[in-house]
């Protein structure tokens, strides 16, 4: 990851390579970033670890949750198909002016309202894929023993801030009628694995951060830790970390 935000111009040279025929609309959602009341539209969070972008944090408003941060960004059309997404920095807010308070609050909600949470077992997840690539390899009785979920957003682009959703813990415990772990995939997505004591926490932050360092791009890298959601409580928590 780099160590500041990007500029403007960097958002405008990204915009500007995703194709001439767009050139018009284009200019007017750069031209648009810099009006805040044309800009709160496109403005979204997601989440970072908070340790691994420390420096980074010192120009971001953002939130603190557990080991993560939640932060804002400047997305086009509301989504990754442009793959332009600009970081919100301080003084961009000033710039605004408005308080990072309020710029949190809109991003927030735009995200949950227009970014829908997603649940899906992995292995209606793989049936499907199989299906849409017409594989006939996978096994009836694959995955038989703890099922295992993912959490993300229907855009499936930055969708672990689902976690965080209003009353979106609490729904889920109720969907998997158990406490569960939270493994953090990536900036994308979650995977949970409802509490039925075949895993302890140290054994699934084991796979988490073996799967890290081999299958995860490091830029797309949420955290080394596992989280829990205890049902009763209504808490989540950090459950195995290195800290």
């Amino acid at each position: 990851m780099k160590d500041s935000p990007f500029s403007y111009d960097e958002l405008a040279s990204r915009l500007l390579k995703i194709g001439v025929a767009e050139k018009e609309k284009l200019e007017e959602q750069v031209e648009g970033y810099m009006d805040f009341y044309r800009a709160r539209e496109h403005i979204f969070a997601h989440v970072i670890n908070a340790g691994w972008n420390k420096s980074r944090l010192e120009l971001l408003p953002h939130e603190k949750v557990l080991d993560l941060a939640v932060v804002c960004s400047y997305r086009i059309d509301g989504g990754p198909t442009g793959s332009a997404m600009v970081l919100i920095d301080q003084s961009q807010t000033e710039n605004w002016g408005i308080t990072s308070s309020q710029l949190l609050a809109m991003a927030k909600a735009n995200t949950a309202r227009q970014y829908p949470v997603s649940l899906i077992s992995i292995n209606d997840m793989i049936r499907m894929v199989a299906d849409e690539e017409d594989i006939h390899i996978v096994p009836d009785d694959f995955g038989e023993g703890v099922p295992m979920f993912i959490l993300t957003n229907t855009e499936k682009y930055l969708g672990a801030y689902s976690l965080f959703y209003p009353n979106v813990q609490q729904h889920v415990s109720d969907v998997l009628n158990s406490s569960y772990y939270v493994l953090p995939s990536s900036i994308h997505e979650t995977i949970l694995v409802p509490d039925s004591g075949m895993y302890t926490p140290k054994e699934l932050q084991d796979m988490v951060k073996c799967v890290n360092r081999t299958q995860v791009d490091p830029k797309e890298t949420l955290s080394d830790c596992v989280y829990f959601y205890d049902r009763n409580k209504k808490i989540l928590s950090i459950a195995a970390s290195d800290q």
